[in-house]
């Protein structure tokens, strides 16, 4: 049974980490107008190599070897695609809704548990999911218009993210969480610096201090996501993490005035608690690590 103090430490770290991920799209978006999403990627993974490498080399060179390279790398692909959907479909879609709609995760896992695993889903698990499209359709409201493609890249990286951890389970029998990130951190590097290559800019002293911030949020976002995963269950994490899509809304509405219309909050209401069944129920890997 865990202490009660490991799992309020948890809580708060993943509170601290909701907000940390809502103020990195928010902060996408808004340096978005001015640069390219491939020079944001190479500085979100860019400042968070730079912060860790160090530390890692010192306190755990055993963390920067593997012995399958391979299984890394597609982690590392699908993560990747993870962020870089999220980070191009914001700068076209609210806040929210790119943050809702990337965190889908929960609702695509269990179907490629079933397909990879041939496990089957129970009842309940079924309807959590049947629950979750339901609200990500009501977001989309297909019936009233056509469906911004840019909002689908934002769903698609619910499905990559999904796909991520399918590898993270598997890698977790064979790995240390510290040789798996790492391996993460170094492969998301290498493709930033090709991605950024195709679209690269030479930012202004302002856009460069806003790039800056964008790393050092998304390593905090990262890092205290990883450390709320050590103190408690994914049962717990999970759920808390949608807290993100709250600090989402607050954000965009004090930058822009914006507020969710009623079935955005319907949509959110009901993605959070088909996801959360299918947490619980399904009690979903423990290491659920993100982008």
């Amino acid at each position: 049974m865990q202490k009660p103090e490991k799992i309020f430490l948890a809580v708060f770290l993943t509170i601290i980490s909701s907000l940390a991920y809502a103020l990195l799209i928010a902060m996408t978006k808004i340096v978005g107008e001015a640069i390219s999403s491939p020079m944001i990627v190479l500085f979100r993974y860019g400042v968070t190599f730079l912060i860790l490498f160090p530390f890692i080399a010192i306190s755990n060179p055993a963390s920067m070897k593997t012995t399958c390279p391979q299984k890394h790398l597609l982690r590392s692909i699908f993560g990747f695609l993870g962020l870089v959907t999220t980070m191009i479909a914001t700068r076209h879609i609210s806040v929210p809704n790119a943050v809702l709609l990337s965190n889908t995760y929960p609702l695509f896992l269990p179907l490629l548990i079933l397909i990879y695993e041939k496990k089957q889903l129970s009842k309940l698990m079924i309807f959590g999911i049947i629950v979750g499209f339901f609200g990500i359709g009501t977001i989309l409201q297909p019936s009233c218009q056509m469906i911004s493609p840019y909002a689908l890249l934002a769903l698609s990286s619910g499905f990559f993210t999904a796909m991520t951890m399918t590898y993270v389970r598997e890698l977790t029998q064979i790995q240390t969480m510290g040789q798996i990130n790492f391996q993460f951190l170094c492969y998301s590097l290498i493709f930033a610096l090709i991605l950024s290559a195709f679209q690269f800019q030479i930012p202004t002293k302002e856009i460069l201090l806003k790039l800056l911030l964008i790393g050092l949020i998304g390593t905090v976002y990262q890092q205290t996501f990883v450390w709320a995963l050590r103190y408690a269950h994914s049962v717990i994490v999970a759920p808390i993490f949608y807290l993100s899509i709250v600090f989402g809304a607050l954000i965009e509405w004090i930058v822009a005035g914006a507020t969710p219309c009623r079935e955005t909050l319907i949509g959110c209401a009901l993605v959070f608690i088909g996801a959360t069944i299918t947490v619980v129920v399904g009690g979903q890997a423990k290491h659920l690590t993100r982008r």
